[in-house]
């Protein structure tokens, strides 16, 4: 398999500055500060109550005595065993889930890929990388027995240039698998990762508002990878039409979108493209079980917190990452376990469409 890569000088001449609002400015950002103040002030309510408690055992080695002592020993057990849950709770979700690897199955038909053809990609997104090394490490040995044609990367690789040697070490020995094609994330931006360039001597195809053909066994798959910064998708009027007719034409390739966030899974919806796959959310990190995600970072709040979801024509996949974002979240995983998504497209018939009915 062969990669045929377009970029587009075009898009540099309409491409905005402007990037996304600050999150504390947007709406979604708003809810999710309130609710997350919400949280705390429930835990910080719990734990002056445990407090009371404690206070109130020293009086009672003082005083000997307890003026309602059955509701009290009520309270005392529930406030002690609650506690005791609690503390495993934060050993579970500091020291089990960040390394408990989750590989989530996909499976997708489509009309626009030979009738029986299949291509099969490894999707990973927020490493997170940082001087410590968590779980990134069982990573190659997880994508290895799916086979799949390509893996892409949906971005945000490290937290610090400690582990700028030892992402270009993965890199490598992912490549080794298949081939790796990237987006950049919002932490991958800037300056300071520009001078340092993770990307630089490695085999990675990195997307910068560009796109790439690909060819396996016979499938045609048009992959277009959009930087995080660029708040809209680029117009039919600049897309590489000797690559792919318009995502629209259901006799053209099969069009995927690669970008960080899901924040314009909108755009892409009405565009015609078949798939968009992001991160950016990390399933909220911290999640609250038969609720889940508390903060996403996402202009959509919660509506794509972490999973599948069909907007229109387009199947939207979230993934929820392998690292932890360092603020408002600590790092822990609770309810949002790291994934390792493999997406599998196979041709089906359409009666409406293929010519062989």
């Amino acid at each position: 398999m062969a990669f045929d890569v377009a970029g587009f000088s075009r898009y540099a001449e309409i491409e905005s500055p402007r990037r996304w609002p600050e999150l504390f400015l947007h709406p979604a950002g708003t809810v999710a500060r309130a609710r997350v103040g919400a949280f705390l002030i429930c835990i910080g309510a719990f734990l002056a109550f445990a407090a009371a408690i404690v206070v109130h055992e020293c009086f009672l080695l003082v005083a000997k005595r307890s003026q309602y002592p059955s509701l009290y020993q009520w309270l005392r057990w529930t406030v002690f065993c609650v506690t005791a849950g609690g503390a495993l709770c934060l050993a579970y979700g500091f020291k089990v889930e960040p390394s408990w690897l989750s590989t989530t199955h996909v499976h997708l038909e489509t009309s626009k890929l030979p009738r029986g053809a299949t291509a099969k990609f490894a999707v990973i997104s927020d490493l997170h990388m940082d001087r410590e090394a968590k779980l990134e490490g069982k990573l190659p040995g997880a994508i290895a027995p799916e086979k799949p044609d390509a893996i892409f990367f949906l971005g945000d690789a490290m937290n610090s240039t400690w582990a700028l040697g030892p992402f270009k070490q993965l890199m490598f020995t992912l490549r080794q698998i298949a081939p790796v094609v990237a987006v950049l994330g919002n932490q991958d931006e800037g300056a300071w990762w520009e001078s340092h360039d993770p990307y630089r001597g490695t085999p990675v195809l990195v997307l910068k508002n560009a796109s790439t053909a690909l060819n396996i066994r016979g499938a045609s798959i048009y992959v277009w990878g959009q930087d995080s910064t660029v708040p809209w998708l680029p117009p039919g009027a600049i897309r590489p039409v000797h690559l792919i007719p318009p995502p629209g034409d259901a006799h053209g390739s099969y069009a995927i979108v690669l970008n960080h966030t899901p924040d314009l899974i909108d755009q892409a919806s009405r565009g015609g493209y078949d798939l968009y796959l992001a991160g950016h959310t990390h399933g909220g990190q911290i999640a609250l079980p038969f609720y889940g995600a508390l903060v996403t970072n996402s202009r959509f709040d919660k509506q794509y917190e972490a999973g599948q979801f069909q907007v229109g024509p387009t199947t939207l996949y979230v993934n929820r990452g392998l690292g932890f974002a360092r603020w408002p979240q600590p790092e822990a995983r609770f309810f949002a376990r790291p994934e390792l998504t493999i997406i599998e497209i196979t041709g089906a018939a359409n009666a409406a469409h293929d010519p062989r009915q």
